[in-house]
């Protein structure tokens, strides 16, 4: 017999979203939290109820739901973040299903065994470093992050819980003015002062704090009360970790502090740059943080306070014993957003990359500066110069850097990480026409075009296959299954994922227009990520009120787009639903209502009159297929170049070193090479009349006697070079 609530209260007993309820295991000020099953398959979950008072009021029903609405956006779920299963958004319970993540909190972890090793923090930290950064990357800050909502599960690894106070940087504020969101003692500085300043440095500030309290028992920052908390926050009072703990290594002791600093501008500008950190930090390396590095390679950390004196007197933040050095020779000050060194009248003087400072006159350091102290030489490094500062982690992109073809062929065929952008990029089919198909309609024939085109189309799905297979190796997510929850994964990590490696292209800029629905407006797509919605941040924004603050993203992936449905109102690629989908230029997205906009392609590059085309390499073997004259001159090329070969093979050894994984790599580099040179064995035979088995000078001789005959010649991308 199922139970019936009692009041509006969920009782042990009773369904709810599916689940049978089992028992209470806590309830506050916001509602309570069941254990409890889902009855389809016994699975052990969690159940949050909304407050049955709460409920009637639309702002805080709105808060609750936020929770789901926002942990939803992560697909797929993240190890490190609790996975949300289903949700009862109707009635007079709402309720959440969430999975049921064994373990304890870290909190009662701390207040049963007392502070964490050193490296317990860090391998602690870096989990929910992770797990945040993913978080971020989808334009959300948790502003709770605690001890209590950190779960530590049986074979160790953390899992965030609890994103009740989530705050969506794209949806309007649910905070009254003057209301404080969050817990007293990791409550970073600005969520004191103005909510509408929090960011993604916020958490990291929260993170700093909970790492403090778990290194060494206590928190941070102490008070008898709320105000005395705060106002040690606000004024950064608190011991410094190799005081309350002094055994904490000095690399953690200084990422610790600075991700608690009081102002943003001087924290980890990323979350990502945070887990960056602490695996460094646990592979024994030093933490990344402004400082000077003498010429014995000492560091002087610039963390503690905002001013710094260099000189050699006792108490100097940068001590250097040496007799031309006065013992208060330089003051550096934190301003404006960056550090200034200044001379205090030294004798010697204070010179910066040569150039030696005026008495009182500030100079701003960049990261790398060569400071001297008289003839002392010091190096001023600033790790976060260049880092974006404004909290915007939802607008940062993956690094790109072009490489040959084959090098990059050969590392997605050894699954190398920096690959993973090439493979997203082969997951469907291009549109047709594309570039290729206008250029070879032009040199060779439109009807040559269009059986290229179908030729590219029809090994498409093999090289789809062959993609996902890649993606899966890569990622160890071996569990997604189509290309939308892959451009779903790519939407989440991409801006805090490793450099991605991309044939060298020409990359033309399409542009996005209006087509209907909306006054004419038009965009050039020349970032790599491009926002619509009616926020005033949307790079193309739309003044329509029933349209999101944020409908959809497009990311560039190399040379192509994706479109990501971030509102989940029903976004359609050519008429096609699509929670994320590649774009082409020419594809038509519609949002809700009668809104629909065009990927204008950019104008069809000038086909150039001499020398020979150059084409993707899938064309280029649908071309071969064909057993077209046009490939003669680079098959002969490609089977006499083995310089060429050599160079690729020296690059690919300075990317992936030595080992077995390079021998991998070589080797899948070598077979590439000798799958073309089997293709050239194959062909040249018949275009060029020379017998089979020639020697590449007889085939080099053959192409010279029939090279007008052959007609117009076609090379595919960053394989050779063919002279005109």
């Amino acid at each position: 017999m199922v139970a019936e609530d009692v009041g509006g209260l969920p009782q042990p007993g009773s369904v709810h979203a599916g689940c049978l309820l089992e028992g209470l295991l806590g309830r506050g000020g916001m509602g309570s939290v069941y254990l409890a099953r889902r009855e389809a398959d016994g699975l052990p979950v969690v159940v949050k109820f909304l407050a049955p008072e709460l409920a009637q009021q639309q702002e805080l029903r709105a808060r609750f739901r936020r929770e789901w609405e926002s942990l939803q956006r992560l697909h797929p779920p993240h190890p490190n973040v609790v996975r949300v299963l289903a949700v009862q958004s109707e009635g007079p319970c709402p309720c959440i299903v969430l999975e049921r993540v064994p373990g304890e909190t870290l909190a009662d972890c701390l207040a049963r065994d007392g502070p964490l090793s050193p490296r317990r923090v860090a391998e602690v930290g870096l989990g929910v470093a992770r797990g945040l950064a993913a978080v971020h990357a989808l334009g959300m800050v948790h502003r709770d992050v605690k001890p209590g909502n950190i779960m530590l599960q049986p074979h160790g690894d953390p899992k965030i819980i609890d994103f009740g106070l989530a705050k969506d940087l794209f949806l309007s504020g649910l905070t009254a003015p003057g209301q404080l969101l969050g817990t007293a003692h990791t409550m970073a500085p600005e969520q004191w002062e103005d909510e509408g300043g929090v960011d993604p440095r916020s958490d990291v500030w929260a993170l700093g704090a909970t790492l403090y309290q778990a290194l060494t028992g206590e928190p941070a920052f102490a008070g008898s009360n709320v105000d005395d908390i705060a106002d040690a926050i606000l004024a950064g009072d608190y011991r410094r970790p190799r005081e309350a703990a002094p055994h904490t290594p000095p690399a953690l002791a200084e990422a610790l502090e600075q991700m608690l600093m009081v102002e943003p501008e001087r924290r980890y500008p990323r979350m990502a740059d945070v887990a960056e950190d602490l695996e460094r930090i646990l592979a024994g390396a030093p933490a990344r943080v402004p400082c000077f590095v003498d010429p014995q390679g000492r560091r002087f950390p610039l963390l503690d306070g905002e001013w710094f004196t260099l000189g050699s007197a006792a108490g100097c933040a940068v001590r250097v014993s040496r007799s031309d050095v006065a013992p208060k020779h330089a003051q550096l000050r934190w301003q404006g957003g960056g550090f200034v060194l200044r001379d205090l009248k030294s004798a010697a003087g204070t010179f910066v990359d040569g150039e030696r400072l005026h008495s009182g006159r500030g100079l701003a350091l960049h990261d790398g500066a060569r400071v001297s102290l008289g003839s002392v030489p010091l190096r001023f490094e600033h790790p976060w110069e260049r880092a974006a500062r404004d909290g915007a982690a939802w607008l940062r992109d993956v690094v790109r850097r072009t490489e040959p073809d084959p090098v990059v062929e050969a590392l997605a065929a050894v699954r190398d990480v920096r690959a993973a952008l090439w493979c997203l990029e082969r997951l469907l089919p291009e549109r047709l026409p594309s570039p290729d198909d206008r250029a070879l309609a032009e040199r060779l024939g439109p009807e040559v075009a269009r059986a290229v085109g179908r030729r590219r189309v029809e090994g498409g799905a093999a090289r789809a296959a062959e993609a996902a297979a890649a993606l899966a190796a890569i990622t160890s997510q071996g569990d997604l299954a189509g290309p939308e929850a892959w451009l779903c994964w790519w939407r989440q990590v991409h801006g805090s994922a490793p450099e991605q490696l991309v044939p060298a292209r020409s990359l033309a800029v399409p542009r996005l227009r209006v087509v209907s629905g909306h006054a004419p407006l038009e965009l050039p797509l020349e970032g790599s990520v491009v926002l619509v919605g009616r926020d005033p941040r949307c790079h193309l924004r739309l003044q329509r009120s029933d349209l999101p603050r944020l409908a959809a993203t497009l990311l560039r992936l190399h040379r192509r787009w994706v479109v990501v449905d971030e509102a989940r109102t029903g976004l359609a690629v050519d008429g096609r639903p699509a929670r994320a989908a590649l774009v082409d230029p020419g594809a038509t997205l519609s949002l809700p209502g009668d809104l629909r906009l065009l990927l204008v392609p950019p104008p069809a590059p000038r086909v150039p009159s001499g020398g020979p085309l150059e084409v993707e390499p899938e064309s280029f073997d649908a071309l071969c297929g064909l057993d077209h004259p046009a490939v003669a001159a680079a098959l002969v090329a490609m089977a006499c170049g083995r310089a060429r070969l050599e160079a690729w093979e020296a690059r690919l050894r300075a990317l992936v070193g030595e080992g077995a994984a390079s021998e991998r790599a070589l080797a899948a580099l070598r077979s590439a090479w000798e799958g073309r040179c089997a293709e050239a064995r194959r062909l040249l035979p018949r275009l060029l009349g020379a017998p089979p088995g020639s020697e590449p000078r007889q085939w080099q001789a053959a192409l010279q006697a029939r090279r007008a005959a052959l007609g117009p010649q076609v090379v595919p991308w960053g394989w050779c070079s063919v002279p005109p």
